[in-house]
Formats: structure tokens, sequence, C-alpha cells
């Protein structure tokens, strides 16, 4: 497989962290505490608003704790099984995807 070249590979990869080595990117601590303390709340209340209620894996909170129940229900065994089947190296994983608690 051919590799990213490094310089591409953190730019790549820095991109969405915002990587303090791009002028002008630097994360500013207080704003992304602020975003994650504001996203928490919002999640909490629609939980309590809608206990059991579910979510959409690309919609649902990035930092959502039992995830595989919120996401994916009594479905997610299954699911992990045939995962594991078609996919043995877990090539094809995103976060909090099905097969990713180990990643």
């Amino acid at each position: 497989m051919t590799e990213i070249p490094p310089l591409r590979r953190r730019t790549f990869l820095g991109l969405a962290a915002g990587d303090p080595g791009i002028a002008g990117h630097e994360p500013v601590r207080a704003e992304s505490q602020a975003q994650f303390t504001g996203v928490m709340t919002a999640s909490e209340f629609v939980h309590e608003a809608t206990p059991g209620g579910g979510s959409y894996s690309n919609e649902g909170n990035y930092f959502q704790d039992n995830w595989q129940t919120e996401f994916w229900g009594s479905n997610y065994p299954r699911l992990l099984r045939v995962k594991k089947q078609y996919d043995p190296t877990n090539l094809f994983r995103v976060h909090k995807g099905v097969g990713s608690e180990d990643d």
C-alpha cells in the first residue's frame, strides 16, 4: 500500500484536529471545551426527553456512551458477527461504527 507522504499526512490529519503546525489554525482550548460542554448538555437533554429513542450514527454525539445500543439497538450483536465474518481485519472502520470498540 502507498503511504501518504509525511507532510501531506500531517496536513490531512491535522486539518480536522486544528493542528498547531498550521499557522492560523491553532486550537483554542477554552473554545473547544465550551463546544464539548454544549454538545454534552444538549445530548443529555435529548436523552432525558426521549429515553431509548436512539440516534443515527452519523448524526449522533461523537462522545456518545453506550453507542452500540444508541446507534444500532438490538441489531448490534448480529451486525458485529457479520462484520467479523466479512471484514476480519477491520479494514472498513469508522468512529463508533460496528466493531470499532478496540480502535
